[in-house]
């Protein structure tokens, strides 16, 4: 007799893995004379419709008449009475039959009424996961600890409370400043790269990021010239470090020259740009940001 195996996991970490599940289902399978044909896999929640699930609709397409599709646990075919419900007529369809290893194979009266039951007792666990989710992130919320994604211009520390992130901050008001240079996003993505600025995930920003950085909110205020180079000066391990050797001692004494007469790092970069042999291996004028690593490396 043919069989074949279907497996569902979550996102909750109680659920049991594919691989214990399949062994569990192929173990009933041989005890009870069926021979496993293909296992179909789902990673989804047990409330999604079953016309969602990949792994579901490619096992339904399986069946034929007489074939029986094992399953560990009811609540593997869904915490949804409704949801069960349709999956188990859509299969009833096809001429073939749900068989679950905690129920085995029985077709009763009686077995209907256990199996309405443990969909019952699936939903409500269900239900009590989420509400005691929802309680958790609320007390989180309450203590200010991070619920979710950090705002953008926050990170959070060790003990999940929020704090300032001033790299993104950096990374976000060089995103904009460059934009309104003119830059398009394109261009302003691949600048933040040659400049060794990187987003959340240590990537050069995609476009679409860029985009968020320049429409976005910033959570509590961008971070002056001062708190800029004195970041930029503490932080010894940025990619870009290893490209400060392409500056001429020509260009460094410049920069120096410029410091010394009192100019900011936004005002250097503005002095810079009356001449035209300063320049950046792409042929750009230098950023205030380059400015104050120049002043780094010199110093």
């Amino acid at each position: 007799m043919r069989a074949f195996i279907y497996t569902r996991r979550s996102t909750e970490k109680q659920d049991s893995t594919h691989e214990s599940q399949e062994q569990d289902c192929r173990n009933w399978a041989i005890l009870n004379g069926f021979i496993v044909e293909e296992v179909f896999r789902d990673d989804c929640s047990g409330s999604l419709e079953v016309n969602q699930r990949e792994g579901f609709l490619n096992a339904i397409n399986a069946l034929s008449q007489g074939d029986v599709l094992i399953m560990k646990r009811r609540d593997r075919l869904g915490r949804d009475v409704m949801v069960n419900a349709i999956a188990e007529k859509i299969i009833q369809r096809a001429g073939a039959r749900i068989i679950t290893t905690d129920l085995g194979d029985v077709d009763s009266i009686e077995s209907e009424l256990v199996k309405g039951i443990f969909d019952q007792f699936a939903q409500f666990e269900l239900k009590l996961i989420q509400a005691r989710t929802k309680t958790a992130l609320a007390l989180r919320k309450q203590k200010g600890l991070l619920t979710g994604t950090a705002p953008l211009g926050l990170k959070a520390d060790t003990e999940g409370l929020l704090i300032d992130n001033p790299e993104e901050k950096l990374a976000v008001k060089r995103a904009r400043v460059l934009k309104e240079m003119g830059l398009s996003l394109g261009e302003v993505m691949r600048q933040l790269g040659l400049e060794g600025i990187t987003c959340r995930s240590g990537q050069v920003p995609s476009r679409s990021t860029v985009s968020r950085w320049i429409r976005s909110e910033m959570t509590g205020e961008l971070i002056s010239d001062s708190e800029e180079a004195e970041y930029i000066n503490q932080s010894v391990s940025r990619p870009n470090r290893q490209r400060q050797s392409q500056w001429s001692s020509l260009v460094i004494d410049k920069v120096q020259s410029l410091k010394e007469s009192g100019l900011s790092l936004r005002k250097i970069a503005e002095e810079l740009k009356r001449f035209p042999e300063i320049k950046t291996r792409n042929g750009k004028a230098l950023s205030h940001t380059q400015v104050a690593r120049i002043l780094k490396q010199s110093s």
